[in-house]
C-alpha cells in the first residue's frame, strides 16, 4: 500500500528524463524517506533517493542513516546548484533581448504543452495524455498577435496537495515561472473537478511566492 506522497514520487520517477529532473526527484524522495524515519528498499521505490545504510560501524542504524542521507542531501544540491548557474547565465542572455515571457501553468494533464504547441509551431514539442508528462521546464520562441516575438515556459503540472518537499525540490525549475511577464492559467473546463484544479493551481503559486505584480 502506498501513500499519496509515495505514489507521485514514483510517477515523478518514471517520468523523470533529465539530470536536472531525476536530481529533484531524488531530492524530494530523500526528504520522504527522512519524514518516515526508514531507509526505503530499493523494490519498494523510489530508487533515486535510495540509502544504503552499509556497514554501520558501531553507530545505531538511525545514526548512519541520518548522516548518509544529509551527505547524499549535499550531493544532490551541490549538482542542483551547478544546473541552477547554468539556467541562470541563460536568463541572463533572454534578458538582454528583452523578449517577453509567458509562462503557462496549469494543473496536471490540463493542455499547457499543446497550448504552447499551437502558439509556437514547435514540431518538437510532443503533447502527452497523462499526468506529469512535463517534469521540465522547457521554453520554446514564437510571436505574439502583435508579431512580437515572445518565449513561451512550459512547466510541470499541478496536482492537489501537492507535497511542500516536492514544491522545494522543483523550486529551481520551477522559478521560470516568477520570472515570467505574464501567467496564463489552462484549464481543462470539460474536467468534473475543473473549478477545484482552480484553486489548487492557485495555492501552488502561492507557495513559490510570486511577485505580486504576477
Amino acid at each position: 500500500v502506498y501513500d499519496r506522497y509515495h505514489l507521485v514520487l514514483n510517477i515523478f520517477e518514471d517520468r523523470a528524463r533529465t539530470c536536472e529532473a531525476k536530481l529533484q526527484v531524488a531530492l524530494a524522495a530523500l526528504h520522504y524517506q527522512r519524514s518516515l524515519g526508514v531507509v526505503c528498499a530499493e523494490k519498494d521505490g523510489p530508487t533515486q533517493g535510495h540509502v544504503s545504510l552499509g556497514d554501520t560501524n558501531g553507530r545505531s542504524q538511525k545514526e548512519v542513516f541520518w548522516s548518509k542521507t544529509l551527505s547524499t542531501e549535499r550531493k544532490i544540491r551541490t549538482e542542483l546548484a551547478k544546473i541552477k548557474a547554468h539556467r541562470d547565465r541563460h536568463r541572463e542572455e533572454r534578458k538582454k533581448h528583452r523578449w517577453p515571457i509567458v509562462a503557462v501553468v496549469g494543473y496536471t494533464n490540463a493542455g499547457k504543452t499543446s497550448l504552447i504547441k499551437a502558439l509556437t509551431k514547435d514540431a518538437d514539442m510532443e503533447p502527452e495524455d497523462r499526468l506529469f508528462a512535463t517534469l521540465d521546464t522547457t521554453i520554446h520562441g514564437g510571436r505574439l498577435p502583435s508579431g512580437i516575438k515572445a518565449l513561451f515556459t512550459d512547466t510541470i503540472g499541478f496536482i492537489s496537495h501537492l507535497p511542500h518537499d516536492l514544491v522545494e525540490s522543483f523550486r529551481t525549475t520551477l522559478r521560470e515561472v516568477l520570472e515570467a511577464d505574464v501567467l496564463i492559467h489552462v484549464r481543462d473546463i470539460s474536467h468534473p473537478c475543473t473549478d477545484k484544479q482552480r484553486l489548487d493551481v492557485i495555492e501552488v503559486l502561492k507557495k513559490l511566492r510570486p511577485p505580486a505584480e504576477l
